[in-house]
């Protein structure tokens, strides 16, 4: 662990695109801002804590067996009828299923699988939404 001294309103950079700054230092407790890009989670220990056993607890609870995919690359065609045999099996298995953006896709591609998701049933069921906290800018 690298150990730093710092005085009020100075700061720490971090692979040269996150900065920590110490913003106000009350008795015992030292306020710092963290700037950091939004591809890079900052949590405090005890939020980072609680998303990890929430996580493992998750895991834990995944009790059906997985399907076999042995082949099924074969099945999609360039036609495009593979979107139709995903919706028919998204559709009978309402609740039980689950679809996922990539984190490299854009806000909007998120939103229409949230859609999906709500629509069905699959909000509450298979997949469950932890908001987290915006940060604040640096000025």
């Amino acid at each position: 662990m690298l150990i730093l001294s710092r005085k009020l309103g100075e700061s720490i950079v971090i692979d040269g695109h996150i900065r920590v700054q110490i913003m106000r230092v009350d008795g015992d407790v030292v306020k710092i801002g963290i700037e950091a890009p939004v591809s890079v989670p900052v949590h405090r220990q005890e939020v980072y804590e609680e998303i990890q056993r929430n996580n493992q607890q998750a895991l834990m609870r995944q009790s059906a067996p997985l399907p076999k995919f042995a082949g099924a690359a074969a099945k999609f065609d360039a036609n495009g009828s593979w979107i139709d045999e995903c919706a028919a099996d998204l559709l009978a298995n309402r609740g039980s299923c689950l679809v996922v953006a990539g984190s490299h896709l854009p806000d909007a591609v998120h939103a229409v699988a949230y859609t999906i998701n709500q629509f069905l049933g699959n909000v509450g069921s298979t997949v469950d939404f932890v908001y987290s906290v915006k940060r604040a800018t640096i000025g």
